[in-house]
């Protein structure tokens, strides 16, 4: 009888310990298929550890627009992480906001009653910080102007105006209570700027020469006090013509201390608006505008403990329509991507599979 009781008490302690890991995964279909479920039997040591699989893609479900702005598979989308929520502006200026219920991992129409989405459209993205999203003007009467607005409140703050230029293609990110700006496209040529904004001191500096050379286009990924950014483009003239130079570069910068280290270049196409994300203090890249190829689909791991690329599995879908209408982001160890008007969304993960 007692032996029956343990067995009982076991199998308990060890169906909460699955369900917890499950959650901390933030997955809620962990086991690959119902088959698997079905077929593993309980295991015979307890000391056996649960081994997790590798890291893979699962589709998940998208809602359906059935009116304007539709599920269009074609049609770029911008991700913006806004106070620990992530939106999602969609259609022709992609000026219509889902927000991702992050409970049931569904995307929910948003009520933008402040016009958020669409100030973000005809303006020009910096950064997020403390639920508050910052851009800057990019119309002629009001050019450099800066603020920062709460997509749920409506309340805003006023930025002090930015020194520098605004520009197409810029890149951007935080760290810590500090923002950055760098690079960009302006009149033809790619720009050599880097500027560091002070969240708490309202304030611009100026960072001097941006550390790899002028650039537009490019990605950068924050790890720690670190950025990792590289690829891009800057331009060049050649016969009265404009030609795009591509970059497959690939650079870490402590910005604190502008100190910049060349690293291994990124070992596919050289490509602009690569998209991406981190996870596990690892970056994942692929997609984006690569010379002359359609569908530009790879995707790759950057470790910075080793300075190594390593090639991934492809993300499902072919880009047939469009080499960047993808959108990235991720969420504790998961990462994500959406394709066009929410047509397609992805979860790369792992899935929970008990031990044989």
């Amino acid at each position: 009888m007692n032996r029956i009781l343990l067995l009982i008490l076991t199998s308990m302690m060890m169906s909460s310990c699955v369900d917890n890991l499950d959650i901390a995964l933030r997955d809620s279909e962990s086991l690959k298929t119902e088959s698997d479920v079905n077929a593993s039997p309980a295991p015979d040591n307890l000391n056996t550890p649960i081994i997790l699989p590798p890291y893979s893609w699962n589709r998940l479900t998208p809602p359906v627009i059935t009116t304007y702005p539709f599920n269009f598979a074609s049609n770029n989308n911008s991700i913006y992480e806004i106070g620990g929520e992530i939106y999602c502006a969609i259609g022709g200026m992609q000026e219509v906001f889902y927000k991702l219920n992050q409970t049931t991992m569904q995307w929910e129409l948003f009520n933008d009653q402040y016009n958020v989405a669409t100030t973000l459209a005809i303006n020009t993205y910096l950064f997020s910080y403390q639920g508050k999203v910052y851009y800057a003007s990019y119309q002629s009467d009001s050019m450099n102007e800066c603020t920062a607005i709460d997509p749920v409140t409506g309340q805003t703050r006023n930025v002090q105006k930015f020194p520098g230029i605004v520009a197409r293609d810029m890149i951007t990110f935080n760290i810590g209570i500090k923002g950055y700006v760098m690079g960009g496209s302006h009149q033809g040529k790619a720009l050599n700027q880097f500027w560091e904004y002070d969240f708490f001191l309202n304030q611009w500096k100026n960072k001097g020469a941006l550390p790899g050379g002028p650039r537009a286009g490019a990605t950068a990924k924050v790890i720690g006090n670190t950025v990792y950014y590289g690829l891009g483009y800057h331009l060049d003239f050649v016969n009265g013509l404009v030609v795009k130079r591509f970059h497959n570069d690939w650079i870490s910068l402590v910005p604190s201390t502008n100190v910049a280290t060349t690293k291994a270049p990124f070992p596919d196409y050289a490509r602009y608006y690569a998209k991406g994300f981190v996870i596990n203090s690892k970056v994942y890249l692929g997609w984006g505008v690569a010379f002359y190829v359609s569908g530009v689909m790879d995707f790759w791991e950057y470790n910075p403990a080793t300075n190594v690329w390593t090639k991934k599995g492809n993300y499902g879908p072919v880009l047939n329509e469009n080499d960047h209408n993808i959108g990235a982001f991720a969420l504790g160890n998961n990462g994500y991507i959406v394709k066009g008007n929410l047509n397609e969304f992805w979860r790369y993960s792992r899935f929970l599979k008990l031990p044989q």
